[in-house]
């Protein structure tokens, strides 16, 4: 099934959906985070709780970001080619 689904599909699709989903999934942590621990996540204290997953998420963005834009560029230069 997995290689079906790989002959078919683009290498870079999934790193493009990695990235609105990454998203998603740190938002619904921050909510988590701040439901849990009793406190609106207004406040400039609330945000320095978040500023080390703020940035691991914007490193793995960046990280697959380019990713897709390689992988993007290497099917292009095969199409290109005939290959």
């Amino acid at each position: 099934m997995w290689v079906l689904a790989a002959a078919k599909l683009p290498r870079w699709l999934p790193r493009i959906v990695f990235i609105p989903a990454a998203m998603a999934a740190f938002r619904v942590g921050e909510s988590l985070f701040f439901d849990t621990i009793g406190v609106s996540g207004d406040s400039m204290a609330d945000g320095f709780a978040l500023l080390t997953g703020i940035g691991y998420l914007i490193l793995a963005l960046v990280i697959h970001l380019v990713a897709a834009i390689v992988l993007g560029v290497i099917d292009v230069r095969r199409w290109a080619n005939g290959s």
